[in-house]
């Protein structure tokens, strides 16, 4: 009996000292979890240079911050095409010369195109510049020089500075209210910017902000010298610019905004003064909306942050919202409600154990991506729940046909805790291979499975045998029903499984049922399931256009992945994200 005593004193004090960590793991991952909710991502260490007080969150580090694009954009359109683009052009050059010195052989020739009524000031393209300049120059020089000197200079001197000016093919034609509207609305940007944004230098790129170009070349000729100086409006160089930004259909532009410092400091991508800067385009947006006949739509990488991030949370508490249904279920297949109270412990436990462990120690070793936490939710709930239905069902069984808790929990932990341990290391070891891709964000979900499921499997298996036998095992065993244990004859008081008789009670339940038509039709269903797997297997090894970029990440059906796919389809993604290209010199 001392033995006895000193083995069940041994046994209880482990029971304390489990029931002891877990508290220690549900307070510390508590509150783990709570700065994770409140600041909303796992944290990196800082990125030397920032110019943040708080640690930059993981999906900086998983989308990187080197997206040298516009940060912003306000995309402003109409139902019929904004702008045309003909060779028509709308301005004439001007000539104005003079005499500078009193040599007589030293002149200032300054040509101008300017058409104030005209979108950009107007335009000229490159043929009608080329041929008016041409007819100029030989008004001005006929009277100086021969015919065939007169040629030659116009060949060798007035065409290599021509040849040097950007080639403008066609010039823009917008109708007269719309115009003033566009340069409203792009005036409305830089002025929004200029107001609210006092500290940072931000570029405005549209095609109302274009500056007009100017370029001068010193000519000579035998004993003559020309100072001459071009003046080319704005809106000559809009054919440059249209495809960045006007879209294919010409419905609409783009008004692109780029911080590159505030308060003397670079601006990330995704960063206070980012999203500033996109809120500031949403007012402007929603003022242009209420007072023009044009539809204005902001996008921006932080934005589309901001969406991504707004659409894991969603996740996070859909997957979280599961749990009571969940815990009914196992209510339901337990029959006991009181161990749905072990249940509901030990998903906190394997919860903050999991968070625990992915901050302390994951973070340290990789980059946690945002996609990472409600897939963890989702495998911590999941497997917690399986596990805890396999040991607390064999439990309540055992219990049910009367044996004591200790007894039973044995037998559980012998039985289904052997078929817990075999499916958490297998399932475990899958996630675990998932650490050998070269891809950051699936290693990031194989690291969150693998710790999803080895805390899950290790807080039922330790802290339901220490929850049930550490503090009143009577008050975790139901009423006992009728039971098949028989003691021996003249031992009535024998202890339960000696002499132990199994009666099978199989009642013809519809799983019964269920599984006697399955192995009926095993292989027809065998057939069909392979059949029809066949087109999906072969749509599945196709590569699909969405399978890169933010397509993926974004929430379906919100409206930053209308606004970005609608501006991706009409001014192309590289726009927002272009690709840079790196050249770099031999040593």
């Amino acid at each position: 009996m001392g033995v006895q005593r000193a083995q069940c004193a041994q046994w209880m004090l482990w029971y304390r000292l489990v029931l002891f960590a877990w508290s220690a793991v549900l307070i510390a991952g508590g509150a783990v979890a709570w700065k994770f909710i409140s600041e909303r991502g796992f944290h990196v260490p800082a990125i030397p240079g920032s110019q943040y007080d708080k640690e930059e969150q993981s999906y900086l580090s998983f989308f990187g911050d080197g997206v040298d694009g516009a940060q912003a954009a306000l995309v402003l359109g109409s139902d019929v095409p904004v702008m045309a683009m003909t060779n028509v052009s709308t301005c004439q050059i001007k000539p104005a010369l003079q005499q500078v010195g009193s040599s007589g052989n030293t002149f200032k020739l300054e040509l101008s195109c300017q058409n104030e009524s005209a979108p950009g000031g107007g335009c000229i393209t490159s043929s009608q510049l080329r041929s008016e300049v041409y007819s100029l120059v030989s008004m001005f020089m006929s009277t100086m020089m021969s015919p065939e000197n007169l040629s030659h200079f116009l060949e060798l001197q007035v065409e290599p500075m021509l040849d040097a000016a950007p080639e403008m093919l066609a010039c823009p034609h917008v109708e007269d209210t719309l115009a003033k509207n566009l340069t409203e609305a792009s005036f409305q940007v830089e002025e929004s910017l200029r107001q609210k944004m006092p500290n940072c230098d931000v570029a405005v790129l549209s095609f109302w902000s274009l500056p007009p170009q100017h370029f001068q070349r010193n000519l000579t000729f035998a004993e003559f010298k020309f100072e001459v100086t071009v003046k080319l409006p704005a809106g000559s160089f809009w054919n440059v610019f249209q495809k960045l930004l006007s879209s294919k259909s010409r419905e609409q532009v783009m008004v692109a905004v780029h911080a590159h410092t505030c308060n003397g400091l670079p601006v990330a991508d995704f960063s206070q003064e980012a999203l500033q800067m996109a809120n500031v385009l949403k007012d402007v947006a929603e003022g242009i909306d209420g007072i023009s006949s044009l539809k204005a739509e902001v996008m921006s990488f932080a934005i589309i942050v901001e969406s991504i991030r707004d659409g894991i949370e969603v996740m996070m508490a859909m997957s979280s919202g599961t749990l009571p249904l969940g815990i009914a279920v196992l209510a339901y297949m337990v029959g006991n409600r009181r161990l749905v109270i072990i249940a509901i412990i030990n998903v906190l436990a394997a919860l903050t154990g999991s968070v625990l462990v992915m901050e302390c120690l994951v973070t340290h070793l990789m980059p946690v991506s945002i996609f990472t936490p409600p897939f963890l939710i989702a495998v911590v709930l999941s497997m917690s729940i399986d596990y805890a239905l396999f040991l607390l069902s064999r439990f309540q069984k055992e219990t049910t046909a009367g044996a004591a808790a200790a007894e039973a929990m044995a037998i559980a932990m012998s039985t289904s805790g052997r078929i817990v341990a075999q499916a958490g290391v297998i399932l475990a070891c899958c996630f675990a291979c998932l650490l050998m891709t070269p891809v950051q964000l699936v290693r990031a979900m194989g690291a969150g499975g693998l710790v999803a499921v080895a805390v899950a499997m290790a807080a039922n298996l330790t802290l339901t045998p220490a929850l049930i036998l550490g503090t009143r095992p009577t008050f975790w065993i139901s009423k006992p029903k009728a039971t098949c244990r028989q003691a021996p004859e003249g031992d009535a008081e024998a202890p339960a499984g000696d002499g132990e008789l199994h009666v099978p009670n199989v009642s013809k339940s519809f799983w019964w049922w269920f599984g006697e038509r399955l192995m009926s039709w095993a292989k027809p269903l065998l057939f069909l399931i392979l059949f029809s797997a066949a087109p999906c297997i072969w749509k599945d090894s196709m590569p699909s256009s969405d399978m890169l970029g933010f397509t993926p990440a974004l929430p379906q059906g919100s409206s930053t992945a209308k606004i970005f796919h609608s501006i991706g389809d009409e001014f192309g993604y590289e726009v927002l994200f272009p690709t840079t290209i790196g050249l770099v010199a031999p040593a």
